[in-house]
């Protein structure tokens, strides 16, 4: 679907239930098909076909292992498009991971299906790690434009 040149059209009760079975997890609530549908519909076509083959030459496995910041890992139980075995294979090659978490009826959608426990897992990520970084390097510098945002906000 991501790399059809055709249009995708209208959101209708039958995009969203092809969207909800590709995309998400059997219990998804009807807002949040809505949700998914409007942002996947919503996408450009030239960006949704120039992503299908960026998704398409992926190599995830490449460089993981020179990954060298705390990461995570979320991955919903019902995922179809990158499905949990994937997630965990992933996880296993983080060197120094954080962790994985596997979220219950939720598919490939997470941030939009269980957007609360996406942040959960961020705001514990950062949690752990933010503090750990001394403020002179790129981390600590992320730290302080942090600090800076929440004292305008």
């Amino acid at each position: 679907i991501l790399g059809a040149r055709a249009p995708l059209g209208p959101v209708t009760p039958l995009s969203k239930r092809i969207l909800r079975y590709g995309t998400m997890g059997p219990g998804a609530a009807p807002d949040r098909v809505a949700e998914c549908a409007r942002i996947v519909h919503a996408c450009p076509r030239p960006v949704r076909v120039a992503w299908s083959h960026v998704l398409g030459a992926l190599d995830l496995d490449a460089e993981v292992r020179e990954l060298r910041v705390p990461a995570v890992v979320i991955v919903g139980r019902d995922d179809r498009l990158t499905p949990p075995v994937q997630a965990r294979a992933l996880a296993a090659a983080l060197p120094g991971r954080a962790g994985l978490t596997e979220l219950t009826g939720v598919g490939h959608m997470t941030p939009v299906e269980a957007p609360e426990a996406v942040t959960g897992a961020i705001r514990s990520l950062t949690g752990t790690y933010l503090d750990t970084y001394p403020d002179t390097d790129s981390a600590g510098s992320a730290k302080s434009a942090m600090g800076a945002k929440e004292d305008v906000a």
